[in-house]
């Protein structure tokens, strides 16, 4: 696998895994997996990351993407020459508690076929933008990697059980330079910050 296209899985304890080609995350029987590629979109300043969610299951589960803050979406970037932070100060302020009147208001939308479905086997890929930050900067950008943290909320529900994904404050993308660049699809899902 060629250096240039491999992300790391950076765990707090400073071990670094090799997450393949591709950050994941895997939580109640859902990949949740962002390659390290990052996306263009014609007239649009900033860059973008395309997160894709598969199903793992032999059940329908449904995703909640309706708010753009309730998705994982890329927090903060920078240039290093590490391959992980060694200073972490960031936070994610929207992020929901799984309260019975969220937890009610997901079973319903499954019901009423309202959320994003995930067949068995099956995957939903959605692009999602950094609000301050195109590919001038990332290009400009020192260091041998380009590190994202990847953070937000994505709720989930099965019909019986409904669960969260809320990625970890020592987790990034880690991409080595220079940045493979490609085009956020026309009919792709697109969800703007």
């Amino acid at each position: 696998m060629k250096a240039a296209k491999m992300a790391l899985l950076v765990l707090g304890c400073g071990r670094i895994l090799c997450g393949g080609d591709d950050w994941v995350d895997v939580v109640g029987n859902v990949a949740v997996r962002v390659p390290p590629v990052l996306y263009e979109k014609k007239g649009h300043p900033d860059f973008f990351i395309r997160v894709e969610l598969q199903n793992q299951s032999s059940h329908d589960i449904g995703v909640d993407l309706s708010e753009k803050w309730m998705v994982v979406y890329p927090n903060q970037w920078g240039g290093s020459d590490l391959n992980h932070r060694t200073i972490i100060r960031e936070r994610s302020p929207f992020q929901k508690k799984l309260d019975a009147q969220l937890r009610a208001r997901l079973m319903d939308a499954f019901r009423s076929k309202r959320l994003t479905m995930l067949p068995p086997g099956k995957s939903v890929y959605y692009y999602t933008n950094f609000n301050a930050s195109g590919r001038k900067e990332i290009e400009a950008a020192e260091g041998k990697f380009i590190l994202i943290s990847i953070k937000g909320q994505l709720c989930f529900t099965d019909g019986a059980d409904v669960w969260d994904d809320q990625p970890g404050f020592d987790r990034d993308l880690v991409i080595q330079k220079p940045v493979t660049w490609a085009t956020v699809p026309e009919n792709a899902m697109v969800i703007e910050r």
